[in-house]
């Protein structure tokens, strides 16, 4: 049978969230109507027996990252004022506002509770949390100081999310530009310059090299633009599907660093997060090569 998260009014006046296994959604809540309980939500946990489920070709859940530093700043808190995992896991689970964040708190307050450890009931969540985060975590169990793991790991996060807001914000600028001057060359090309051809055939003048070449070429597109379209759309598809291969990211990565400003702007971003990374892991305990499997990862 599934799990369900249930936030429940029992006959004796107490609101609880409880875990509750159900056929269906409509068998439980009929059932606990018939057992006095006033049903607030019903939240399907994705677990059944324990195990998590998951669907043929369904993503990692994704979390706001807002969310999720605040979920970790509260459970160093309450680890440091000396609450069990467990119980530290349950409150921020009843309490969190994200949907998504209480149900991936339920599967891992499921595995805790069947005797999982902490790192490995979030390991077990797939691509949810970072490596390095769980890694982090594992190293503050081993440690015994799993509040001051997560403290670090807060700050490091808010480091590297305040730089990449500074370099999109460097870049925004510049690609507005391109795109502008993109949409004008366009618009001349494809408008514009043809407007102009008519008169220049009636003047009967020889015209200079570069503005015939233009006026072939704003008259070539125009012609051919039902076909030009879909093989710039179809490109485009092809590029971007060919980057998501192992060989395709590293030749498109090593063309983007040779770019003047932008290959510059990528080193020292990604240096900067290395070193971070680094810094994180080992300070957490975590030997120099395995931290460095981790950040490269």
């Amino acid at each position: 049978m599934a799990e369900f998260i249930c936030r429940l009014g029992t006959p004796g006046g107490e609101i609880v969230t409880r875990t509750v296994e159900g056929i269906t959604e409509q068998e439980l809540r009929l059932r606990l109507a018939q057992d006095g309980y006033r049903i607030f939500s019903v939240e399907n946990s994705g677990m059944a027996g324990g195990v998590r489920l998951r669907g043929k070709g369904e993503r990692a859940v994704r979390i706001k990252l807002d969310d999720f530093l605040l979920f970790n700043q509260q459970l160093a808190a309450l680890i440091h004022a000396g609450l069990p995992v467990l119980q530290s896991i349950q409150m921020l689970r009843q309490r969190s506002p994200n949907p998504k964040l209480r149900l991936v708190l339920a599967n891992v307050e499921a595995r805790v509770k069947a005797g999982s450890a902490l790192s490995e009931a979030l390991q077990a969540q797939g691509d949810t949390f970072p490596r390095i985060y769980t890694a982090s975590i594992l190293a503050g169990e081993r440690s015994g100081s799993l509040d001051d793991v997560l403290r670090r790991y807060v700050e490091y996060t808010k480091a590297i999310a305040q730089l990449r807001r500074k370099i999109r914000g460097a870049l925004t600028y510049p690609v507005i530009l391109l795109c502008a001057a993109f949409i004008l060359i366009t618009v001349l090309t494809t408008f514009v310059i043809p407007q102009f051809s008519s008169l220049y055939e009636n003047m009967g003048a020889e015209l200079p090299t570069i503005t015939t070449f233009v006026v072939g070429l704003s008259s070539g597109v125009r012609e051919n633009i039902y076909w030009i379209a879909p093989v710039v759309v179809g490109l485009t598809l092809a590029i971007l599907s060919w980057r998501r291969t192992e060989r395709g990211r590293r030749t498109i990565d090593r063309l983007i660093l040779k770019v003047p400003i932008v290959g510059e702007l990528v080193k020292q971003m990604t240096t900067a997060q290395l070193s971070r990374s680094l810094a994180t892991l080992l300070a957490g305990g975590i030997t120099l090569v395995e931290s460095f499997q981790i950040a490269l990862a």
